[in-house]
């Protein structure tokens, strides 16, 4: 029988009865807690443990990666021990001081930027890390790095120029080599979960959203991926390709990676697919069913291809996505 245990949220205690969920016990307690099947289906009530891993049987549903996270459904949650918890919001954030040390230009819209952190980031390639200036103007990017670069100090991101985005028109037009920068709050469902080197992957990315996706890919060669690899980039015109001779030539020594670059708006050079990131998922794959899929760009050309994954066979908790907001 489970004993009485007790929730720090917030810098407060609160009890949890025996044979009382996490989330009972806040609500019992008056904690304004989001919250709405109280079966573990919704996913309303997500929340992260801060002191070790939650339960497993809390974890049921959830997505590999937020699993990897420590997060879990307070409506399924029985503690085993004295808690630590925060809402996914809550969860602390590290601050750490970092130095602008290459600005690489991809193409005309697209720019490497690469800092050296004063004390390394715990990351995994492809989550987001919020970048700030001395103004704290910032904004959420994908890390490009691969994971296993997380000890040097050293990580890139790709800072795509957007009109109106006035975090990336300072970073394009402003932004030196040598300037200070903060970067604080990794976080993300976009990364790649080893132990499954069987599965296929299915890789998309719009514009800058490549980035991260270069970062997964890395980490999944790194682990001896044997199932297929897919890696399709969407831009408008073939004037935004980047990265396309160094992708290809990834693929002459792994036969399990595939490069589909696909040019929407003017003629594609040889090689690149005609058309949008959709359309090229399906003249190219049958389905997607068992298949993890990878998702980074705009909220629109993400949704998208989101459904259309779904009508392919892949199921939501298999569908992993970054946003690129400006």
């Amino acid at each position: 029988m489970n004993k009485s245990r007790q929730l720090l949220l917030n810098g407060k205690i609160y009890d949890c009865r025996a044979e009382e969920t996490v989330l009972d016990a806040l609500l019992r307690q008056h904690v304004d807690m989001p919250y709405s099947c109280r079966n573990q289906v919704c996913m309303s009530c997500i929340m992260r443990c801060l002191n070790g891993s939650p339960p497993p049987a809390s974890q049921v549903n959830m997505k590999q990666t937020l699993r990897m996270q420590n997060n879990f459904l307070a409506c399924g949650c029985y503690p085993e021990c004295d808690l630590e918890i925060a809402l996914p919001k809550e969860s602390v954030v590290h601050q750490v001081s970092a130095e602008v040390v290459e600005l690489n230009r991809l193409n005309s819209t697209v720019l490497e930027l690469v800092v050296q952190c004063s004390v390394p980031l715990d990351y995994h390639a492809g989550q987001a890390v919020l970048l700030m200036n001395a103004d704290l103007l910032g904004k959420r990017l994908p890390i490009a790095s691969p994971t296993s670069a997380k000890g040097s100090g050293r990580y890139e991101v790709h800072v795509e120029r957007i009109q109106g985005g006035f975090f990336s028109e300072w970073v394009h037009g402003q932004l030196r080599i040598g300037d200070k920068m903060t970067l604080c709050g990794v976080d993300g469902e976009l990364f790649y979960v080893p132990g499954q080197g069987w599965k296929p992957m299915f890789l998309a990315g719009w514009n800058g959203g490549l980035g991260a996706l270069m970062g997964i890919l890395q980490d999944a060669l790194e682990n001896n991926h044997a199932g297929p690899l897919y890696l399709f980039h969407g831009v408008t015109r073939s004037a935004y390709l980047y990265f396309v001779d160094e992708i290809n030539e990834i693929g002459r020594y792994y036969p399990n990676f595939r490069y589909i670059p696909c040019v929407e708006q003017d003629s594609a050079p040889n090689g690149c697919f005609t058309g949008t990131v959709c359309s090229a998922a399906k003249a190219r794959l049958p389905g997607l069913a068992n298949w993890t899929v990878y998702l980074c760009g705009p909220r629109e050309r993400v949704q998208q291809m989101q459904r259309q994954a779904y009508l392919m066979g892949a199921t939501l908790k298999d569908i992993y996505r970054e946003i690129t907001e400006i």
